[in-house]
């Protein structure tokens, strides 16, 4: 059975902030999330990277104790930067697939660097690649495999820049991490599903009507359609829920947790639906 999982940053309100340090500590809201009836999440980078191996123990055990698997993790490596700075990102990258280890995790879905293919000069190019290869080396040692987001500002933001990744000889093991790139079309987010399907182990959901998180039903891109295409596509892997109504707030205070956790609530249990309907389960 495909599994409904919480992405993590849904929940944290400075997820967009330049330091990105986490409103909410990871600890504080596994017991909210398991009593609203979730049971497998994907953690934001951000709530793990600045925790002690000592912490994240203690979090797979209280995790444990409350059924919540963690089998994704989502990092956003920036790729293209030289020396200290590049070796920095590749030691985060590396501390996190340890800590994999430790919550389980089977999949590290990562953006593919910050900056867009067509905007990105030569020797980043070749340096982004010399890290997403030594990224998907490392994952391949924890037993961990490596989901590229098609997302703009990456090396995956169309699906020309995708097949010039694809094509690339340490990449045949490299799957996606499926979003659309249009929220106002469900035939192009049918359409491009159906061109990296081969590849899709993981799916980004988030309702968008103009310009705002919405709930999935209520989302300009049908998913009704999107996801009867997955079944025809005989997809298998992780539905994971990213964004959510109400998620986005002025303040980092006032971000209304419970009232952000009943809306992806909502948009599990319309996703369950879909998945009854088109997969049977």
């Amino acid at each position: 059975m495909i599994d409904i999982l919480l992405n993590t940053i849904a929940l944290d309100p400075n997820r967009w902030t330049p330091e990105k340090i986490a409103f909410f500590k990871l600890k504080s809201v596994l017991e909210p999330i398991a009593r609203s009836g979730f049971d497998a999440l994907e953690v934001w980078q951000y709530h793990l990277v600045r925790e002690t191996e000592a912490a994240v123990k203690k979090i797979a055990r209280q995790a444990d104790e409350l059924g919540l698997r963690m089998p994704i993790i989502g990092a956003y490596p920036k790729l293209h930067l030289a020396g200290a700075a590049g070796q920095a990102e590749m030691d985060s990258m590396a501390k996190l697939l340890d800590y994999g280890n430790m919550l389980n995790t089977r999949v590290m879905k990562i953006w593919l660097g910050a900056i867009g293919s067509k905007a990105i000069a030569e020797d980043e190019r070749e340096r982004s690649y010399e890290s997403l290869a030594r990224i998907i080396e490392m994952a391949a040692q924890h037993g961990i495999t490596i989901t590229g987001e098609n997302h703009d500002n990456t090396l995956l933001d169309s699906l020309e820049a995708c097949e010039r990744v694809f094509e690339l000889h340490f990449a045949a093991n490299l799957k996606v991490c499926y979003q659309p790139y249009d929220f106002t079309s469900t035939e192009k987010a049918v359409a491009d599903y159906r061109a990296l399907a081969d590849r899709v182990v993981h799916i980004h959901f988030q309702g968008r009507r103009n310009g705002q998180f919405e709930w999935l039903e209520m989302a300009e891109v049908n998913y009704v359609d999107l996801v009867a295409a997955m079944a025809d596509c005989a997809f298998q892997g992780y539905w994971c829920i990213e964004f959510v109504k109400n998620c986005v707030v002025q303040q980092p205070q006032d971000l209304d947790l419970a009232l952000v956790l009943d809306n992806a609530t909502r948009d599990r249990r319309y996703l369950e639906s879909l998945r009854a309907e088109s997969f049977g389960n």
